[in-house]
């Protein structure tokens, strides 16, 4: 989409992630036609659900999560989004994209295990045959063992995820078995194209896998189920679904959360009543017709609907469906409300004594088992994901410790809602009375804990509806629902067609608008990755450089973590080639906002964006369709951009927030982003920071980093990317004179998936390279830890901040200090590292020291020397680098044939199983001139016997479970080459409590 305009506004050298919370909307921004009743505020609510034959989709057809809450004068408008795996709603989740989700087991525990601050308010459903395994007929896989050498895809974090990696685990194929990650329509497209052998999948992509061969071979017959969910289920390794919330969104509207589970809980067992034992209705409800006897919808109609499935016409869905998916119904395994605040679920029983305990068999007895089966499963699944090294640590809410009053300590499974749902309702100001829904205004209540009463809030609900011929679809108020079965969703992007060939130079407008979909009723498509040039008005080939600058300004801003709206320039290319090696990201947004929900607008929000002669902008989403359904704003997803292509630039530090202005750009600190340094709530992208020696700068993550207490608070977002590029203003050395810059560094990291890197030189396309000096990650303690980070030859270095899609924590703080050493320092203590030895464990380049005198199985006039891991008081888990690397001498290596590995006491890694990945030493030999790139890998192998220790580097003994490795072995080196060659420390720091001790070898 491309608009013209003549408009132009002021726009940020930014890096932004855009978190949204509950769009709190005074009622006077709004029309006052939307409603017949006083109204304060109205609080926008997003929830996530998975687009399968559910009971619960009836409320989104239907607009019944709504709620008017009479005491307050509060409405609660829900939009319904459709989500493609439990793993990117928690990550939603997290960034308060989404405020309520479903989320499998899996990612729920693996959601918890990182922190998240979620609370589980139901359980909507165990999945039973509603998911599992399926291959090609035509294959040779008739059973699971004949996956070796197959290729299988699941959307990774997923339970199905979680059963693929039980399943391998336990019938000894891991490492033999290629399994792909692949979100559910990126499924149906590889398996049209022959790409995959079996998918592991749920919902739409099951129901297509199940119904096509191939659209490439229609010769080709449908897939075949292999193993069901239920099954694995039964072998040890169950899953199910929850109904998840954000703790502080829970907390603060508990009425609404109140509400929501009632009414979703009601429609759940109002399907497992479909015999009509208790409510004659439920039989005609779940019928799979569209019309009922009365002339009224069926429930089954109003769940179709909701499911968005390709090719079916919105509010109408098809008889086909209607059996199909109603049939699909029976295939999961529901409990109802009765169980679910029993102790085998929830153990609300433990605190709570409302009137739905009546109907439990113990009602006076308290819960016996400190872990509920759900709670066992629940630690479980985190333990299995622990050693499958998806997460880094166990959490300690699934211990089994108890306080006084056996309430399960910073308990995440939250029943009390649910209970309160049903509780007699007795006085409007009461909570445990549940109002009903959007109809409150009228005084309709419910809430007797009766079970033969349960229902009363779906005929209330019906009631009204009927009433004033409210539709049981939430036509036309949907966006995404694709025109074809045999894709998920129709986008309406058009970036792909125009903006890789397009370049916006003389002759074109000079300012306007860019954008992607982002408007009414529409969203962006999967997979892309446009990119657009934008130069300024007088760069051309012949001009450069160039006197002008280009702006630009966000204006509307509606992209889902997993899709990506970048900004960068290019200081060495005037062109701002895509492929150039030296662009510079200057802002990544990926976010939803909605300007009337603060009363600002994004440029009060967030600053402007100024690079000279050029921009490239990239927009670039994953496999996973965004669809909403039931929202009234109907706003669309998607991005719109203010450009301006004549911008003059700074003109004093008047317009730089204080900060000097230099040739028509701000030069901010470490702390102020922006193009104006008006922005300091988190960093934002690059910053480019002069630095002379004597002089003193302070850099963080964030401006909220800590509390009042000194300690860290969560503060910084996920995906974040942000770069301090430090340029030395004299970078020339005297001597032997060289110039470091000191770092002053605390941090509190989530460990393994967000890194901190230090680096010489300038900030590249990848944060790795051969100048970094450390990676850190995890948490510091409280004193800082000191690093001399070398310039390189053109006096430049940098940090670099990369965070990923879930669990947020507290960020960095770093006092930098440019100092000038005279002597060269090498370090000679074993375990010690660093340009002046400051290190306590080795980093990325570390040198040899003097042997061990104990070693006499080397030829001393031979040996290269010796390398430590650590100092011996620092277990491998309390290292904060991640990769180690010691290079040997190319001399050393003249006319050798095998290099000698001598260590002083057995290799002391965390022990994992052959192919798993974790813990190791990497010998890395190469020869470019002779085409040598071998690579010999050490660690220490789990095992059952003897038999499983066969690597020619083990002495073929399991003791104590784990394969020991000899002390002394050799590698060949090859022959006739002049070989160069690399010893490399990794670990992936997921030891849990357990402390390793490395490793000391000469």
């Amino acid at each position: 989409m491309m608009k013209s305009s003549s408009s132009t506004v002021l726009f940020a050298l930014a890096f932004l992630l855009l978190c949204s919370v509950p769009g709190k909307v005074r009622a006077q921004q709004l029309s006052q036609s939307s409603f017949s009743f006083p109204v304060d505020e109205i609080v926008k609510v997003r929830y996530g659900y998975f687009p399968e034959p559910r009971p619960l989709h009836v409320a989104c057809a239907r607009g019944w999560l709504d709620l008017y809450d009479v005491p307050s004068r509060t409405y609660y408008q829900v939009s319904c989004h459709p989500q493609t795996s439990g793993r990117f709603a928690a990550s939603r989740l997290d960034s308060g994209q989404l405020h309520l989700a479903h989320l499998g087991s899996t990612p729920m525990a693996e959601a918890l295990a990182r922190r998240l601050d979620l609370l589980i308010l139901y359980i909507t459903q165990y999945a039973g045959d509603s998911q599992g395994i399926y291959a090609r007929p035509n294959s040779t896989i008739s059973h699971p063992l004949d996956l070796v050498g197959m290729r299988i895809g699941v959307p990774f974090g997923s339970t199905m995820h979680y059963q693929v990696l039980f399943l391998l685990d336990l019938l000894g194929l891991k490492g033999r078995v290629q399994v792909l990650d692949l979100s559910p329509g990126e499924i149906i497209h590889a398996w049209d194209e022959g790409s995959i052998d079996a998918g592991a999948c749920w919902g739409s992509a099951r129901d297509y896998l199940l119904k096509h061969g191939g659209a490439g071979n229609p010769a080709l017959e449908p897939a075949k189920p292999l193993i069901s969910s239920k099954v694995l289920s039964d072998w040890g390794r169950p899953t199910f679904t929850v109904l998840a919330a954000d703790r502080t969104f829970a907390n603060n509207h508990q009425r609404f959360v109140t509400y929501i589970t009632g009414v979703l809980s009601r429609l759940n067992d109002s399907y497992l009543d479909r015999l009509g034992l208790i409510n004659p209705k439920n039989v005609e409800r779940w019928g799979a017709t569209k019309t009922m006897s009365d002339g009224s919808v069926s429930y089954v109609a109003s769940m179709v609907d909701a499911m968005m499935i390709g090719g079916e016409v919105a509010g109408s869905p098809s008889e086909l469906q209607l059996f199909t998916q109603r049939e699909a119904l029976d295939a999961f395994v529901q409990p109802n409300v009765t169980e679910q605040v029993s102790c085998s679920h929830f153990g609300t029983s433990k605190h709570y004594t409302g009137s739905i305990m009546e109907n439990l068999d113990d009602s006076s007895a308290l819960c016996k088992e400190t872990l509920s089966p759900i709670r066992k499963a629940l630690k479980q699944t985190t333990e299995f994901l622990f050693d499958q090294k998806i997460i880094a640590d166990l959490p300690e809410n699934f211990e089994d410790s108890v306080n006084g009053d056996g309430v399960f300590q910073e308990d995440r499974l939250d029943g009390i809602h649910l209970a309160w749902s049903y509780d007699t309702c007795s006085g409007v100001e009461a909570t445990q009375c549940l109002p009903a829904g959007k109809y409150a205004q009228y005084g309709v209540k419910v809430g007797s804990g009766s079970v033969q009463n349960q229902f009363e809030l779906l005929d209330k609900l019906e009631e009204m509806d009927n009433e004033r011929a409210a539709t049981p679809y939430a036509t036309p108020n949907e966006i995404g629902r694709a025109s074809a079965t045999s894709a998920v969703k129709d986008g309406s992007s058009t970036c792909q067609d125009w903006w890789n060939a397009t370049v916006f130079t003389n002759g074109d407008a000079v300012s306007g608008k860019i954008g992607e979909a982002g408007y009414p009723g529409t969203t962006y498509s999967d997979n892309l990755n446009c990119w657009l040039t934008i130069q300024a008005i007088d760069c051309s080939e012949d001009t450069y450089p160039c006197e002008t600058f280009v702006r630009v300004e966000l204006d509307q801003m509606r992209v889902w973590s997993g899709d990506f709206l970048r900004v960068f320039a290019d200081p060495y290319n005037k062109l701002c080639d895509k492929d150039s090696p030296t662009k510079v990201l200057l802002a990544q947004w990926s976010g939803l906002y909605d300007e009337e929900t603060s009363g600002a607008t994004l440029l009060n929000l967030f600053p402007p964006i100024v690079a000279r002669s050029c921009l490239l902008i990239q927009f670039e989403t994953d496999g996973n369709s965004e669809r909403s359904y039931g929202d009234v704003d109907n706003k669309g997803d998607g991005f719109e951009l203010t450009y301006d292509r004549n911008y003059a630039g700074c003109l004093d530090s008047s317009h730089c927030n204080g900060f000097p202005c230099e040739e028509g750009l701000c030069e901010c600190d470490g702390i102020h982003w922006g193009a104006d340094c008006s922005f300091v709530d988190y960093c934002l992208g690059t910053q480019k920071i002069q630095l002379i020696p004597g002089q003193s700068l302070m850099i963080e993550s964030s401006s909220k980093s800590f509390q009042a207490d000194g300690n860290f608070r969560k503060s910084y977002p996920n995906d974040l990317d942000c770069s301090w590029e430090l340029e030395l203003v004299n970078p020339s050395n005297d001597g032997s004179a060289k110039r470091l810059a000191k770092v002053e560094l605390r941090y509190d990291l989530e460990a393994t998936h967000d890194l901190l890197w230090l680096n010489s030189g300038p900030v590249a396309s990848t944060p790795m390279s051969d100048s970094t000096y450390a990676v850190v990650t995890g948490t510091s303690t409280q004193e800082p830890e000191i690093y001399f980070l070398p310039f390189d030859e053109n006096g430049i270095a940098h940090l670099r901040l990369r965070t990923d899609a879930m669990g947020r924590r507290g960020g960095f703080v770093a006092y930098i200090e440019v100092i000038v050493e005279n002597h060269p320092f090498e370090c000679t203590e074993p375990g010690v590292s660093g340009e002046l030895c400051e290190i306590n464990h080795c980093v990325v380049d570390n040198n040899f020291i003097t042997p061990s005198e104990s070693t006499n199985t080397l030829n001393q006039d031979m040996v290269i020397g010796r390398i430590v891991s650590q100092v011996p008081s620092l277990p491998v888990n309390a290292m904060p680098s991640t990769e180690c690397g010691w290079t040997l001498p190319d001399s050393s290596l003249s006319n050798a044939e095998a290099l000698r590995l001598a260590f002083q006491f057995p290799l002391s890694l965390e022990p994992h199983r052959a192919n798993a990945g974790g813990d190791e030493l990497v010998i890395h030999v190469w020869d470019t001139d002779n085409n040598v790139d071998e690579f010999t890998h050490i660690y220490v192998e789990e095992c059952g016997s003897d038999a499983a220790c066969n690597h020619w580097w083990q002495t073929g003994v399991c003791f104590n479970r784990t394969c020991e490795v000899k002390t002394t072995f050799d590698i060949e080196l090859p022959a006739a080459t002049l070989p160069s060659a690399k010893v490399i420390f990794k670990t992936d720091r997921n030891d849990g409590d357990v402390e390793y001790s490395g490793f000391d070898l000469d």
